[in-house]
């Protein structure tokens, strides 16, 4: 799970430089969020430390007391009316549930709901484990919401799939 971690990290950084409109290579955005994720790591500012470590624990599924009960079919209108309703008053929301499916079927479901809802853009997507146990999709929604999509699997019977929303500041999902 560390390596999805990152990834989801490093990718979330990725998207909030990009926005801030100043004009970089690929690979200077990623040296640079990289840089930043180690200062965030060193104690560059408590607060910042706090948000990336609230992000951290919600994709990975540390305190999935929080993530609502949701499914395949309800997940994106779970997402929006938490969004809405309050309950991301810290700017992220998570759903949660389990799909008795292989991975790579429960992943295609999951974008092929994303897809059907419209609005969306695939930003990232693939395996981020050398087992092929552990799937993740970054997405941007027209909102000012990404939504960081996890699916992992331990006996290819059942999947599991945690799809945690980053909300801007500038609205919600």
């Amino acid at each position: 799970m560390a390596p999805l971690l990152c990834v989801a990290v490093v990718l979330f950084l990725l998207l909030a430089a990009r926005g801030e409109g100043t004009s970089v290579s690929p690979e200077s955005e990623e040296n640079a969020a990289e840089a930043h994720v180690e200062s965030l790591l060193q104690g560059a500012s408590n607060g910042q430390n706090e948000r990336v470590q609230q992000i951290v624990n919600s994709v990975s599924g540390v305190g999935d007391e929080k993530a609502k009960q949701s499914s395949c079919t309800a997940f994106l209108d779970d997402l929006a009316q938490l969004s809405c309703s309050g309950a991301g008053t810290d700017g992220v929301v998570s759903v949660a549930w389990t799909e008795h499916d292989v991975l790579p079927v429960v992943a295609e479901q999951v974008l092929d709901s994303y897809r059907d809802a419209g609005g969306v853009k695939l930003v990232s997507a693939g395996y981020v484990d050398m087992k092929g146990r552990v799937w993740a999709a970054l997405l941007q929604g027209d909102g000012a919401w990404v939504d960081v999509v996890a699916v992992s699997t331990e006996d290819d019977t059942a999947s599991e799939v945690r799809v945690t929303r980053l909300i801007g500041k500038e609205g919600v999902g």
